[in-house]
């Protein structure tokens, strides 16, 4: 990095000094952004172990579960488990139009 900055002094010392001035928003860009998606991942990853465990249950029992007749049970329960981390992902989508232009 030191050298591209020696280069760009050279070269062009104005554009160079604009550069370097613009390093700090995007160190604290990154930052935040790395915050953000760390953030995300560890929340979302406890909510959605849940519904893993239900869909996880339902699948290594389901003969059981067919004979018995609670699919439609274990498929509400399933979607009542996705409620959570739908809801959360949803409190998070503003942060991710600000940072990403996105959805």
């Amino acid at each position: 990095m030191t050298a591209g900055v020696i280069i760009a002094m050279m070269a062009n010392w104005k554009l160079a000094l604009v550069c370097i001035a613009c390093i700090p928003f995007i160190v604290v860009g990154g930052i935040i952004q790395m915050w953000q998606v760390t953030g995300t991942t560890k929340g979302v990853a406890k909510l959605y172990e849940n519904s893993g465990k239900t869909a996880a249950e339902s699948i290594e029992n389901m003969r059981t579960v067919a004979s018995l007749g609670l699919e439609n049970k274990f498929y509400e329960h399933y979607c009542e488990a996705l409620n959570a981390p739908f809801q959360a992902s949803k409190k998070k989508s503003p942060y991710n139009w600000v940072l990403y232009g996105t959805e």
